[in-house]
């Protein structure tokens, strides 16, 4: 089991802010591994050179945020556009722009979870096909959305790395194979926190998606 304390990484990595509450701890977690983060709004993000971003390749972090990913347009037009292109890592409402883009529908949840503490449930096939295999997973987590992503939606089938008791999605997975070369692209995205206080182990999710990039 991968459980070892990772060094930081200099490889540069892009935040993209949906000016939430919590962004600035989501930045914190990212800096216990990464020193070199590009920390822009939504709407610099949607501004960028399209061309340019794709030719850097630098890793992409949606954080959380209000709403849902319908109300922010342009920015899952231009996630679509990097899609599969760069790796992607989505927190929350990222995480929802990631369910989104592979053709997900998201729903009410029957009862909002704003500061709640859920239980993971791994699917183990899953994790072990991807990038989480070998690391330590935590079992809870705390969680701060009203909106959520069946996992027995028809087209995550073979992505869903982890549910909650109610078998709403808490992880997802997505690889794409590049053609010019042998590389894997992956996108990993989580609805829970792992930056909040309410999060066991999370730090190995971190190390996990770092390694693949």
């Amino acid at each position: 089991m991968n459980c070892h304390r990772s060094a930081k990484s200099d490889l540069p990595i892009r935040f993209v802010d949906f000016h939430d509450s919590f962004s600035n701890n989501v930045l914190a977690w990212l800096e216990t591994r990464f020193v070199a983060i590009d920390h822009l709004s939504w709407e610099q993000f949607v501004e960028l050179d399209l061309q340019k971003t794709l030719e850097q390749g630098i890793p992409l972090v949606f954080g959380p945020g209000p709403h849902r990913p319908s109300q922010y347009p342009k920015v899952q037009a231009r996630l679509a556009e990097c899609w599969g292109k760069i790796p992607f890592l989505g927190v929350c409402l990222g995480m929802q722009f990631m369910a989104v883009q592979m053709g997900a529908t998201l729903e009410k949840h029957p009862k909002p979870q704003h500061g709640s503490k859920v239980n993971l449930h791994w699917e183990a096939a899953a994790v072990e096909s991807s990038p989480l295999a070998g690391f330590l997973l935590p079992n809870s987590a705390g969680v701060y959305h009203s909106l959520a992503v069946s996992a027995a939606d028809t087209f995550l089938q073979g992505s869903v790395l982890g549910k909650d008791e109610h078998d709403f999605v808490m992880a997802l997975v997505a690889e794409k194979q590049l053609q010019a070369c042998s590389r894997k692209v992956f996108s990993l995205g989580f609805q829970f926190h792992p930056e909040s206080f309410l999060s066991e182990n999370t730090l190995p999710l971190l190390d996990a998606w770092g390694q693949n990039i």
